[in-house]
């Protein structure tokens, strides 16, 4: 929302432009975080990152202990992996969702381009699918 001049009436209004991050409705933090856009691609990003833990560590290198995981803030273990993963992918759900409510009190929007973190979350796991398949 910004505040534009309107030469008809001579005063300022409220509008609402396209160009802004931050100019989406505003909304509750419940709302935010689970209605039916968000939500769903949430689940997503934490379902890839369960399958990514498990479909890299059961390939037999790993097993054998002849490769290793890429990334090393993840670890060698299950307990290392999820221990890493799931608070990451929560602590970005619960960011997004504050970002994304916006505050109604002070007609502020939240963020228009939000989905782009459960994307990412999303798109990570995907692409260490495609490089353990390699091996």
């Amino acid at each position: 929302m910004v505040w534009r001049p309107d030469t008809r009436r001579n005063e300022w209004v409220q509008v609402e432009v396209n160009s802004c991050e931050y100019c989406g409705r505003p909304m509750t933090w419940k709302r935010a975080a689970f209605d039916k856009k968000a939500l769903p691609l949430w689940l997503v990003a934490a379902g890839m990152a369960v399958a990514d833990t498990e479909y890299t560590l059961s390939r037999p290198c790993v097993q054998a202990r002849t490769c290793t995981e890429w990334n090393p803030l993840l670890g060698r273990t299950r307990a290392q992996q999820y221990g890493v993963r799931m608070p990451v992918l929560a602590l970005a759900w619960l960011g997004t969702s504050w970002a994304r409510k916006g505050h109604a009190g002070y007609s502020i929007g939240g963020m228009r381009h939000w989905y782009m973190v459960p994307v990412v979350f999303v798109a990570m796991p995907a692409i260490g699918f495609a490089v353990n398949s390699t091996r």
